[in-house]
């Protein structure tokens, strides 16, 4: 077991009395569990949805047979068939346990605190509460499994299933009967079961408790030139050749070209995976200039000795340009001749070839169903917008050029239908602890 695994524990609101023993009966066992207010529960049959619902955390994380928890009566028409989960990890990321469309809901007050609800589109919704901060874009698409934020030490996650509108608070919501698929003794099968049969009862040898993993597969890789950061922390690094830079402030990282709206939030086990190297402490510089040969695109302070000029292709430069921090330059808004610049081009030696997209920019042809990803000498193709998501992306990053575009910039372009330069959820995602 990997000494970062850690142990959590299940609660189950609500109203029932606790059960005897501890064993997890088989999911088509029907079970009739009285509460205090006199109605009873059958197992494992939900009337309103076929969703089945992931545990929220990553899938070396172990959650023990749970102990009982009641809520308050006022909220019990929300909560009713709703689990806790009480965290001991000082840091708990929590991560999507079902794809749908993501509302964030920022009100401490009620029982669910910060709190997302994914919408099933079928009148249902997936509530997921107790985040310390959400790092998830409000109004977007999510994908099992994609990480959402994180809570803090001691807290309770509560997820369930809820009929109503998914655009308001939770608390206004009917909760539900719902499924969940968790792993215990077989780490590749999952098994059904419904909130009862999850929680398990307490019992006295620790010992006997039934042992519970997500199963989730989440994302551990990105491609060179992200930049990324943790939910948990402020702190932006450059992802590079497996090393990760820390811009030492904002300033610092829009001087080289890169701005906070493209910034990916990743997991902590995988910024772990990148070895820190010396941080970005120094302005970077970027500029484009033109001349009798055509745009110019410059990088480096003048003193750098790094730094170079190279061509920029006459197709698609606008978005060439956008990828290197350039935005504004357009054909109404062209790149300065020399003569009316601050830069003398003779000051920045000349790199041979013309100038590619940045690594790490996500662009996209009209044609293409899917968006693509900068590699070092190819564009790599999504094989699903679900992928895209899973890896933290919106499509607000997304460089959008006109068909053909992308050949004239990059000699190697990837395509999912013929098995080749393609990223798919099983190349970046595991659920297994693959860091070192």
């Amino acid at each position: 077991m990997h000494p970062k695994i850690l142990l959590i524990s299940i609660l189950f609101p609500i109203f029932f009395a606790p059960m005897i023993g501890c064993e997890v009966s088989p999911p088509n066992k029907p079970a009739e569990i009285p509460d205090r207010k006199g109605f009873s529960l059958k197992s494992p049959k939900n009337q309103e949805s076929d969703a089945v619902l992931r545990l929220p955390f990553a899938p070396w994380i172990i959650s023990k047979c749970p102990t009982w928890m009641f809520v308050d009566e006022k909220d019990a028409n929300s909560t009713k068939h709703d689990v806790a989960f009480e965290t001991y990890a000082e840091i708990m990321e929590l991560f999507a346990p079902v794809t749908g469309f993501l509302y964030v809901h920022d009100a401490q007050d009620g029982p669910f605190g910060h709190h997302i609800t994914i919408d099933l589109s079928d009148g249902t919704y997936v509530v997921l509460g107790g985040f310390t901060s959400i790092s998830a874009t409000n109004e977007q698409s999510v994908v099992e499994g994609q990480l959402l934020g994180y809570t803090q030490n001691p807290s309770q996650v509560i997820l369930g299933q809820h009929k109503g509108d998914a655009k308001q608070p939770a608390h206004l919501g009917t909760s539900l009967p719902a499924l969940y698929r968790a792993y215990s003794n077989d780490p590749y099968t999952g098994t059904l079961y419904d909130a009862v049969w999850l929680a398990c009862a307490q019992v006295s040898d620790e010992s006997d408790k039934t042992e519970f993993t997500s199963g989730l597969a989440i994302v551990q890789s990105h491609p060179d030139g992200t930049i990324a950061k943790t939910p948990d922390s402020p702190d932006v690094y450059l992802m590079t050749d497996q090393k990760r830079q820390r811009f030492a402030n904002k300033v610092i990282m829009e001087s080289h070209g890169y701005v906070a709206q493209n910034i990916v939030t990743i997991s902590n086990m995988e910024m772990d995976g990148w070895s820190e190297d010396k941080p970005i402490d120094l302005p970077g510089f970027q500029e484009a200039v033109t001349d009798d040969d055509g745009i110019w695109l410059i990088r480096g302070q003048p003193t750098d000795w790094n730094r170079y000029r190279i061509r920029v292709h006459p197709n698609g430069w606008e978005a060439v340009l956008k990828s290197w921090g350039l935005p504004f330059y357009n054909t109404s808004n062209p790149p300065p001749c020399e003569s009316k610049s601050l830069v003398t081009l003779a000051n920045w030696p000349i790199k041979k070839g013309f100038a590619r997209f940045r690594r790490g920019t996500l662009v996209k042809e009209p044609s293409s169903v899917y968006p693509y990803v900068v590699s070092d000498e190819a564009i790599l193709q999504f094989d699903s917008w679900d992928t895209f998501f899973l890896m933290g992306y919106v499509p607000s990053q997304i460089i959008e050029v006109q068909d053909g575009t992308l050949g004239f910039i990059h000699k190697t372009i990837g395509d999912c239908e013929k098995q080749k330069g393609c990223v798919t959820t099983s190349s970046v995602a595991s659920y297994e602890y693959t860091r070192n």
